[in-house]
Parts: structure tokens; C-alpha cells; sequence
């Protein structure tokens, strides 16, 4: 063989025994990224606050400036029912030695001991919204009519028809009836004159009488009270129903 063909051979083949592998020059692959959360993330709630929370007297609009000796005649008042209960007899007691009209300065600093202002929180922490109240008036009456007691308080007469409309259709459900029969004729319930003008003719149980017709009808708007009798004992009147007829 020429002699130099052979060498070239020779080199050849020492090169290819020295390069290493291509596969093993290849760098490895990197790692897929993890795809980002596309879109808003849901934010943790706080828990719901609690609907009372001790708050300072300093923080009530006007405090320092108040008429505190106002409350004491409803104060004591309070007491001669309160001083019984537990926890009441020494607060009372420390009232009655503050006389009946204490000045403004004691009143308060009586109040700022014995008492604790609260703050009303709504569930998200917030501290603004409505507060309704609601009372019972108290009327005067009694269990039989006399010249004092003349005016009388009824339970549901028994002819009045009540028809609930839910059942003829489902867009009426929150709607209802009442009427009397006449025949086969359902008409208007009497009105609040009429009834007053059948007097004794009403078919309706008379409860109690009451004394003044203007504070039971008052009653009525309220939709509850209380009637205090003449032999002593108090009891109370809540709705029961009504005539069907638009407010007058």
C-alpha cells in the first residue's frame, strides 16, 4: 500500500477514536416553565365582625358636652324594678345618694363608672346603617263595657273570607283575598265605618273595651300593645288580622 495513503488512513481513524459522541456534546433540555394563573386570584375573606363591640364614651359625638342629668328621673324610674335584680342594687343605691337632680358633671361621671357605650358593627366591619326601633303604648281598659269603657276591641269576626292566591297563580303568592259571602259572591269586607256602625251586630268576639278610641286605634297602627285593666293586671293585644281594605 502507497505509504502515505496508509498514513492518512491512520490519522483518520485517530480522530474519529478521540471526538467524543455527538449526543453527548447536546446540553439537556431545560425545564418547562409552570404556566402563570391567568386572571384575578380570589382574595381571603376576614372573618365577619362581631355585631358589638366595646367602644369609649370620649368617641360619642358631643358626650362631653351633654346634658347627662336629663336621664336621671328615667333612671330612677329604672331602678325601683332594676335594684332588685343582680348585679343593680349597688349602682342603684349610689344613684338614690346622688339625689333626685344631680348636676351634669356628677351625672356623667356617674355614668362614665357604672355604664359601658357599645358599638354596633356590621358584619364587614363597616360602622354605618339604620336602626329602627320599636315600642308597645300602653292603652286603658277593661274586660266588660261601661260609660268609661266603651269601645271594643275585636278578634277576627267570623265571616270574613280569606283567599290566598298562590294557588290560582305563581306570580300571585305574596297577594291575598278577604271579602265576605254573599250568596256565592265573594264582596269587600265591611270598612272600618261600617264596622263602627253595626255596633253589636258585628260577628266578631269583643276581647276587651277600651277608653279612649283614639289611643287604640293608634294601638292598631303600632300593631301591638298592651291595655292596662282596671282590676290591675295588664295584658297584651297583637295584630291579627285585617279587613282588607288600603290604610285610613
Amino acid at each position: 500500500m502507497n505509504p502515505a495513503l496508509l498514513r492518512a488512513l491512520l490519522s483518520s481513524a485517530l480522530l474519529l477514536a478521540a471526538a467524543p459522541a455527538v449526543a453527548d456534546q447536546c446540553p439537556a433540555p431545560p425545564v418547562c416553565p409552570v404556566c402563570p394563573v391567568c386572571g384575578p386570584t380570589e382574595q381571603a375573606q376576614p372573618p365577619a365582625a362581631k355585631p358589638l363591640q366595646e367602644g369609649s364614651w370620649s368617641a360619642l359625638p358631643g358626650w362631653s358636652s351633654d346634658q347627662h342629668a336629663e336621664v336621671w328621673p328615667a333612671l330612677q324610674r329604672s331602678c325601683s324594678v332594676l335594684a332588685k335584680r343582680e348585679g343593680w342594687g349597688e349602682v342603684c343605691a349610689e344613684a338614690t345618694k346622688l339625689g333626685s337632680s344631680p348636676s351634669n358633671r356628677r351625672a356623667r361621671n356617674f355614668l362614665e363608672k357604672h355604664f359601658t357605650p357599645w358599638l354596633a358593627v356590621n358584619p364587614d366591619h363597616t360602622r354605618e346603617g339604620m336602626v329602627t326601633g320599636y315600642y308597645e303604648p300602653v292603652i286603658t281598659g277593661s274586660r266588660t263595657p261601661s260609660a268609661k269603657n266603651r269601645w271594643p276591641v275585636h278578634a277576627p269576626p267570623a265571616d270574613m273570607v280569606s283567599v290566598e292566591l298562590a294557588g290560582q297563580h305563581a306570580d300571585l303568592r305574596h297577594m291575598r283575598l278577604r271579602g265576605r259571602l254573599v250568596g256565592n259572591r265573594l264582596v269587600p269586607y265591611w270598612t272600618r265605618g261600617e264596622i263602627a256602625a253595626m255596633g253589636d251586630a258585628f260577628p266578631a268576639r269583643v276581647l276587651f273595651w277600651a277608653s279612649d278610641a283614639l289611643d287604640f286605634f293608634f294601638l292598631q297602627v303600632q300593631g301591638s300593645g298592651q291595655m292596662q285593666l282596671d282590676d290591675g293586671t295588664r295584658v297584651r293585644i297583637g295584630y291579627a288580622d285585617q279587613n282588607g281594605h288600603p290604610y285610613a
